[in-house]
């Protein structure tokens, strides 16, 4: 093999390896290049408690596209997608659903190919009240979004609606009105609950059954869920069976011995002695 063939070869071999890494730095770049937003937040309660299991449903119209229960951090978090109106929907077990709208359309493919903005927001759900008139006004309410994000094409940003916000800022004011009233009641509930609850305890303790079995139904009447008092209200029956059972056999025992005695005292002593055997059971 000659010098000049050898020296081609190598300089067809280091212009293949160019053009392989041109390719590759290609590939990579238009990888690299592409949209990324992201929706991320935390779940909380009415008492700012993260909230575990609570449903987030990502919807495209009415469809559900992607759904996930929080963990016990209460966070969630979804990629999205450009060029589509989504809307979330939070809710979990004996609260009422929140949903908010983003909308990510307008975005042209040389801004999409770049775009790269993290969203986060918290969310707080309500507690169901137990008022059916309540939960009416408050779910009529929240049958709208109470929020709203968009893309705005001039600042190639999304962005909190302001004036969606302004438009059900009336509606989200009596929302909260409506919320510390049901906070409110809920308080006095509480409160209710404890008081009934220590009564109970306190007249078991006292072994007045009825009165604490009567103070226990109370308590399970405003909280039909709770476990505790039902289980109180099943050891006042048992005791006040007992109760009845010993007082039976107490009245029978005085009257076997007032007949025995009766029987002693007229001198009759075999039924005397049939009285106290008797009462001796």
């Amino acid at each position: 093999m000659t010098l000049i063939r050898v020296i081609k070869e190598n300089n067809l071999n280091k212009i293949r390896q160019f053009l392989m890494a041109v390719c590759l730095l290609f590939i990579c770049s238009v990888s690299n290049a592409q949209f990324k937003c992201t929706f991320s937040g935390t779940v909380y309660n009415s008492d700012h408690a993260k909230l575990e299991n609570a449903v987030v449903a990502l919807m495209k119209g009415n469809t559900v596209v992607q759904q996930i229960s929080t963990n016990s951090s209460g966070k969630f978090s979804f990629n999205l997608e450009p060029n589509i109106e989504y809307t979330l929907s939070f809710t979990h077990a004996g609260y009422i659903n929140k949903k908010v709208v983003i909308s990510l359309t307008n975005i042209n493919d040389a801004v999409s190919k770049d775009f790269n903005q993290p969203i986060r927001s918290d969310v707080e759900v309500f507690q169901m009240p137990k008022d059916p008139a309540l939960v009416k006004q408050i779910s009529d309410i929240l049958s709208q979004p109470v929020g709203r994000l968009y893309f705005d094409p001039v600042k190639s940003e999304v962005l909190n609606d302001g004036s969606y916000a302004a438009s059900v800022a009336s509606a989200l004011e009596q929302l909260k009105k409506l919320e510390e009233e049901a906070e409110k009641k809920q308080e006095e509930e509480n409160a209710a609950y404890k008081a009934a609850i220590k009564e109970g305890d306190g007249l078991l303790g006292k072994k007045d059954y009825a009165g604490a079995k009567a103070s226990y139904t109370t308590a399970s009447g405003i909280r039909n869920y709770e476990q505790y008092p039902k289980d109180k209200i099943a050891e006042c029956d048992r005791l006040l069976a007992d109760a009845a059972k010993a007082g039976e056999l107490d009245a029978k025992y005085k009257a076997a011995l007032a007949k025995a005695d009766a029987a002693f005292g007229s001198k009759d002593y075999k039924n005397a002695k049939d009285g106290y055997n008797e009462a001796l059971g």
